[in-house]
C-alpha cells in the first residue's frame, strides 16, 4: 500500500464482510469508518462522495474482484 491507498471498498460498497491483516512498515494513519458513517457523510464530503461514486462504477463496469 502506498500514501492514499484503501483497504475493503468493495465490501462496503457491496454489503459483505471483509478481512484483512496487513504489518505497516513505516508510520501509518489508520482510519476506520463503518458503512452506515460512510454513507451518512457523503453528501456532505466531496472527496468521500466521489471515493463512493468511482467504486460503485469500478463494480458497475468490471464486477467485484475475487
Amino acid at each position: 500500500l502506498e500514501k492514499g491507498d484503501s483497504i475493503g471498498m468493495y465490501s462496503i460498497l457491496q454489503k459483505s464482510e471483509y478481512c484483512f491483516n496487513a504489518l505497516a512498515v513505516s508510520k501509518v494513519t489508520l482510519l476506520v469508518l463503518d458503512r452506515t458513517v460512510i454513507f451518512e457523510k457523503d453528501h456532505k464530503i466531496d472527496e468521500l462522495k466521489e471515493a463512493v461514486n468511482f467504486g460503485n462504477e469500478l463494480i458497475k463496469e468490471n464486477g467485484v474482484p475475487i
